[in-house]
């Protein structure tokens, strides 16, 4: 009896010392921090301009800037997890063969950018590059997302309204990926930023485009479709992409955001 009552106490401390753990650390559970950084020039893309901007709680973030022609819409790209802005500038570089600016959004805490990330701090970042863009005489801005950045992406949209809203490969919650991941004991219940699309996207009434694989292994492809049916947008097109996994521009994704981006353009929507 003893014996017994000694694995309960132990287990039971196992399992506070768990929620304890992943409720403070759960940020660095979910996220990769990458510390290292390349200027534009290290990665060959001299078409962009290392910026600096300032949050409204006072941090000085670098981040990447192409001007692109007068006149176009400005998109503003949050990048996904595992990463910093020059991983995935090459995969959007077509933006600015086609003339528009891209404002790439570089996260607290992500490359060399001082600060610890918080939803509310990410959306922080996003206003900062948004104030940024209006500085510089952008009046009309898309907010663009993949994977992680698409979270973040939603989530600004809901207080900046953007001219149009593109997700790449979006998943409902940090809830919902918990609960499709098992073995994290109790991870959707102890999240301290839950990251809810799925209760902030009705917000969102914006032109919207979603786009995600169908052979996901990350984020299932049934995630972009229900934040589709859960988007209040009534300009909105869902495009699965048949056979693609998770990275999208290996799949040519941004040819099929610059049709619907032109399209939009030209008919003066956005």
């Amino acid at each position: 009896m003893k014996n017994f009552k000694k694995i309960i106490a132990t287990l039971a401390c196992a399992l506070l010392i768990w929620i304890a753990f992943f409720y403070f650390a759960h940020g660095y559970v979910i996220l990769s921090f990458p510390t290292s950084y390349n200027t534009p020039e290290k990665v060959n893309l001299p078409q962009f301009q290392e910026v600096k901007v300032k949050t409204d709680d006072g941090l000085d973030l670098i981040a990447w800037y192409a001007p692109g022609k007068p006149g176009k819409p400005a998109v503003i790209f949050c990048h996904g997890n595992q990463a910093n802005v020059s991983t995935y500038a090459f995969a959007n570089k077509k933006y600015i063969d086609e003339g528009y600016p891209i404002y790439y959004v570089e996260y607290r805490g992500f490359g060399i950018n001082p600060g610890k990330w918080s939803e509310k701090g990410f959306q922080k970042d996003v206003i900062a590059g948004w104030n940024f863009l209006k500085e510089k005489g952008h009046d009309k801005i898309i907010l663009h997302g993949f994977s992680l950045g698409c979270a973040i992406a939603v989530d600004a949209a809901t207080v900046l309204k953007p001219d149009a809203l593109i997700l790449e490969a979006p998943f409902l919650s940090m809830k919902h990926m918990f609960q499709i991941r098992p073995y994290v004991l109790l991870g959707s219940t102890l999240l301290k930023y839950p990251m809810r699309s799925d209760k902030k996207i009705d917000k969102v009434e914006s032109p919207t485009l979603i786009i995600h694989g169908t052979d996901d292994m990350l984020i299932p492809f049934n995630n972009g479709e229900k934040l589709f049916g859960i988007s209040s947008a009534k300009d909105k097109t869902f495009v699965p992409v048949d056979g693609a996994g998770h990275m999208l521009f290996n799949y040519n994704s941004i040819d099929i955001i610059l049709k619907w981006v032109n399209d939009k353009y030209k008919k003066g929507e956005i």
